[in-house]
């Protein structure tokens, strides 16, 4: 199996900083590889993203217009992690209240995985609807 080795970051600049969005130019160091002069990180807020199932097993899925592509998509609920908000979850519960009406108890929600999707950082998480 391949080892993954962390590369090496050799300087590091912030270039944009605002509430919303924030990007930094790196030069990055590969093992065993080359020096990238310009490698570029986007972070956001935060954001979690919920893949809720139903008892009867059906996915919940939202219709929304999405800004960035000028389109209506079909998504699962997700949303920004709110500044006062420190626990993933919390933004879970909220956001899948907000977007579907569904509200899940402690037991019923559970944190997946730390995503990283291209360059923007996120949450997966899954709420069960199972009462039992």
């Amino acid at each position: 199996m391949t080892e993954h080795k962390p590369w090496t970051t050799l300087s590091s600049q912030q270039v944009l900083d605002n509430p919303h969005l924030k990007i930094r130019r790196e030069q990055v160091a590969v093992p065993n590889g080359p020096v990238i002069p310009d490698y570029y990180i986007i972070e956001n807020r935060g954001w979690v993203g919920i893949v809720p199932v139903t008892e009867d097993g059906y996915f919940l899925i939202n219709k929304q217009y999405k800004h960035g592509i000028g389109l209506v998509v079909l998504e699962f609920p997700a949303g920004g992690i709110d500044p006062h908000e420190d626990d993933p979850l919390d933004t879970a519960r909220r956001e899948l209240m907000e977007e579907t009406g569904y509200s899940v108890e402690d037991g019923q929600i559970e944190l997946l995985a730390h995503m990283c999707i291209w360059r923007w950082n996120g949450w997966g998480i899954s709420p069960s609807m199972d009462s039992s």
